[in-house]
């Protein structure tokens, strides 16, 4: 009998130590992954790919220091406060910006907007959902956020003859969601930069960076995720809306990138049903890749833009 609750003592130790472990294990996930992280985007620029490509961030956010701003507010369809930057140079087209996850908008956009905004682009800088200004307190992965998207073009649309919308990393991500729900034939392009477009893409990018095994990762998705946000992520793709979608799609991709690697970015571009350029980079790493490619990539993508939002 003594030996019975013995090992009924220690069998009952072992599934308490490991219900508590699971409990710890996926609220850290959860804090790294989906809860709102509060960044002044002075510390997301450490890692190893940022280092060729840091003077350049620097270099355009004073460019764009010295534009006119004003803050935009709209709300999301499920009641959520987002915050904008509208810089409003009086051009005729407005570019769109959807940044990357944890991380300050002009970290991944300030070369792209001054760029735009020397173009006679009116440039619209949101902070996403579970970021800087906007008010929720997780991130969807683009799911939700690609509604948030569209209230953005609805506002975009209100004085631009022509939106271009580009996204990266999460915004990439974001973008490619949205590309079959977009109805307004004011969007002449999108861009879509290192984002993931499948729940499989996410699961191996968010695994390689932490280091957590996939499939721990994947049943945490399968369980605790859905529960908290309301989202089953293992349940949705953006393949089908990248089939769908009639507007001309850029992709871009680092052929170095460790997060998201490029074959994504081919195969997304293999999917796509629209008009659309690949422009795959040498040497560059997660969400680098406009900066490392330089010239030759932006002039790449600037024809495949001005094709088709010229004369509007």
């Amino acid at each position: 009998m003594t030996a019975f609750l013995i090992i009924c003592g220690v069998v009952l130790f072992l599934l308490v130590g490991y219900v508590v472990s699971v409990r710890i294990v996926n609220g850290i996930l959860f804090e790294r992954f989906f809860h709102r992280v509060r960044t002044d985007g002075s510390t997301d620029l450490t890692d190893e790919h940022y280092k060729p490509v840091i003077e350049i961030i620097e270099r355009s956010k004073k460019r764009l220091a010295e534009y006119k701003k004003e803050e935009i507010r709209v709300e999301s369809s499920d009641g959520v406060a987002l915050v904008a930057d509208y810089y409003d140079v009086g051009g005729r087209n407005t570019a769109v910006f959807m940044h990357g996850m944890h991380t300050s908008p002009l970290n991944n956009f300030a070369r792209h907007a001054a760029l735009f905004l020397e173009k006679g682009y009116n440039v619209l800088i949101p902070d996403q959902r579970a970021h800087g200004r906007s008010g929720g307190e997780y991130c969807t992965y683009g799911i939700k956020e690609s509604d948030d998207l569209i209230k953005w073009i609805e506002f975009a649309g209100k004085t631009a003859s022509g939106i271009v919308v580009y996204g990266i990393s999460l915004g990439g991500a974001t973008v490619a969601y949205a590309a079959g729900k977009i109805e307004s034939e004011k969007v002449k392009v999108l861009c879509v930069d290192c984002g993931f477009i499948s729940y499989e893409e996410m699961v191996r990018g968010n695994a390689s960076t932490s280091k957590i095994p996939p499939f721990l990762y994947r049943r945490y998705l399968k369980t605790t995720v859905k529960k908290k946000i309301g989202v089953d992520l293992t349940a949705v793709s953006a393949e089908p809306s990248l089939k769908k979608t009639k507007i001309p799609t850029a992709f871009i991709y680092g052929k170095a990138d460790a997060v998201v690697p490029v074959t994504t970015g081919e195969r997304a571009y293999e999917i796509c049903g629209a008009d659309k350029i690949g422009i795959f980079v040498d040497g560059a790493g997660h969400t680098t890749a406009m900066l490392v490619g330089g010239k030759d990539a932006e002039d790449k993508l600037f024809g495949f833009i001005e094709k088709h939002v010229k004369g509007e």
